[in-house]
């Protein structure tokens, strides 16, 4: 007999038990709404999938679930899940600022609520609730500069007038030109502008760029990345950050102990400071 027909019994047995078995697809998704396995000590919210839901029943699935866990995090569906209550309050008030933040956060604690019912710990789910608002708020600004801020610059100091501003701003910062003051002993008067007959160099100035002077009022500008811009400003700058972060201003100098306003007819001059918000 060939090898062939003694072989072919066993491959017809092999063929018809591997046509038996229905292969595996992966479990279905757990449904929407409050949902709890065999064996959890309590109920999970599963939230719906948010980027299918039109504009109006996007806005109520949102709320839905920020009321859904709010509920269970304070205690009130009492099922034993209770967490602090300060931190429950700033999770809300960042919610409630930035609403489109609640699907990623849904999303996250269903996952957060099961891992906790399966190893019966809240400890890892405690800990990514107190976390929970510094990474919400990672990329936004929550303070744009909408007013008009004016101070009278301090001249014996370093960096100050710190505001902070959004990517979308773009930032007028003007200095009075009338108003002089001296950088050096019997240094000549100047303004805002500086001493345009001495350009600063050296590491040691704020501002140490083409178009830095002596003296002259300069800005700086701290982004939330880490990013740091310094330019010029003397009486007038318009700025448009790339990024959100933080504006000052101070003067350009290497120390500031021996700088003095002029004073004419018993009046000091004051160099003030103004941030405009432009649209």
């Amino acid at each position: 007999m060939s090898l062939l027909k003694r072989l072919l019994p066993a491959l017809l047995v092999m063929t018809c038990a591997a046509k038996g078995k229905k292969a595996k697809g992966p479990p279905p998704p757990p449904p929407v709404g409050w949902h709890q396995e065999v064996g959890w000590a309590s109920a999970c919210y599963n939230p719906p999938e948010f980027g299918t839901l039109g504009l109006v029943d996007r806005r109520s699935a949102r709320d839905e679930a920020l009321r859904a866990m709010m509920d269970q995090w304070s205690g009130r569906r009492g099922d034993g899940i209770s967490f602090d209550d300060r931190v429950i309050d700033n999770v809300e008030t960042v919610m409630l600022g930035t609403p489109e933040k609640i699907e990623v956060a849904a999303t996250e604690n269903y996952k957060q609520c099961a891992a906790a019912m399966i190893s019966g710990s809240t400890d890892a789910w405690k800990a990514w609730l107190s976390t929970l608002p510094a990474r919400m708020l990672q990329g936004v600004c929550r303070r744009p500069l909408d007013d008009t801020m004016f101070w009278y610059l301090d001249i014996g100091a370093g960096w100050q007038f710190s505001a902070s501003i959004c990517e979308d701003d773009v930032v007028e910062i003007t200095a009075t030109a009338s108003d002089k003051y001296r950088v050096d002993d019997g240094g000549p008067w100047i303004n805002a502008d500086g001493d345009t007959s001495k350009p600063a160099v050296g590491q040691e100035y704020p501002c140490n760029l083409e178009g830095c002077y002596v003296g002259q009022v300069v800005m700086r500008f701290r982004g939330q990345s880490g990013l740091e811009i310094i330019k010029p400003v003397g009486t007038r700058l318009v700025f448009d950050p790339p990024e959100h972060g933080a504006i000052e201003v101070t003067v350009n100098d290497t120390s500031y102990f021996n700088n003095v306003f002029r004073v004419e007819r018993g009046l000091q001059d004051r160099t003030g400071i103004t941030y405009t918000p432009l649209d």
